[in-house]
């Protein structure tokens, strides 16, 4: 379990204490390695904490949940969603790939009803109102932390900040703009090339899809040529195609680059 994607879906269930002593064993390995992980791990224990310490107070008179109420009004909201769309249907749309993300949605969602039926709706609000102040602040501090190590100069400090980008669901201007320049400009090929899959990561950005198509162009370093290659392939960009076709015209191409391009135009094609 030394992929850090695969450990941040191993995440919820670790701080639950869910996991076999095998799967509790390789996380702790990897959080003693990957300093990411390890922050993002005690973020997360905050955050939970904060989810479990909301207090438990009994709704006014005025304002009350009916727990009963909600559950009978879902109940019907299913029976009518079965009879319009096949059984079939209903379990490839609702079943999920992840049954990791699946358990800790579910988990999230009974506490979701839970605080609803114990909190007043001031107390509630409030509640969400710091989880996502939380989330907010979690995220600039990445931000914040990956742009300040970017400009480290040590190579360890500078990877560490791309591998910050991972746990981000988007990146705003100055994370993309920080990578493109990673990725063109910085003197180590590991860092570049983490920077190509950290790119590819906000690959729902035009910026970061076109900063790829664009090295592809520029680069001629062949680790870094295959690592946007696989990168461009994984996004599905056909406007690669082109690019990708006019490598292979060039004689002093590396070998193992030149299988690589017609490898990736076999699966965009």
């Amino acid at each position: 379990m030394g992929d850090c994607f695969e450990v941040k879906d191993y995440l919820t269930s670790y701080l639950e204490g869910s996991l076999t002593k095998e799967e509790e064993k390789k996380v702790e390995e990897h959080l003693e390695d990957c300093p990411s992980c390890e922050e993002e791990c005690k973020q997360m224990r905050k955050l939970l904490g904060l989810m479990g310490s909301a207090p438990k107070i009994l709704p006014d008179d005025s304002i009350r949940f009916s727990f009963e109420q909600l559950l009978n009004e879902e109940k019907t909201k299913i029976s009518l969603e079965r009879k319009k769309e096949k059984r079939g249907a209903i379990v490839r749309t609702l079943w999920p790939k992840n049954g990791q993300q699946w358990a800790a949605s579910v988990a999230m969602l009974i506490l979701g009803l839970g605080l609803g039926y114990y909190v007043s709706k001031p107390a509630l609000e409030s509640t969400l109102s710091e989880v996502e102040a939380l989330r907010r602040e979690m995220t600039e501090m990445k931000e914040m932390m990956m742009l300040t190590k970017l400009n480290q100069p040590l190579a360890s400090d500078r990877l560490q900040a791309v591998s910050y980008t991972y746990s981000m669901e988007e990146g705003n201007t100055e994370v993309i703009e920080a990578l493109i320049n990673t990725l063109n400009n910085d003197g180590n090929e590991n860092v570049r090339m983490a920077a190509v899959d950290a790119l590819a990561h906000f690959s729902n950005d035009q910026r970061a899809r076109e900063a790829l198509l664009y090295a592809l162009k520029q680069q001629d370093d062949p680790a870094i040529q295959i690592a946007i290659i696989d990168a461009l392939v994984k996004i599905r960009e056909k406007k690669a195609l082109p690019q990708m076709q006019k490598l292979l015209k060039e004689k002093e191409l590396h070998e193992v680059v030149r299988n690589k391009v017609k490898d990736g135009i076999s699966s965009l094609i």
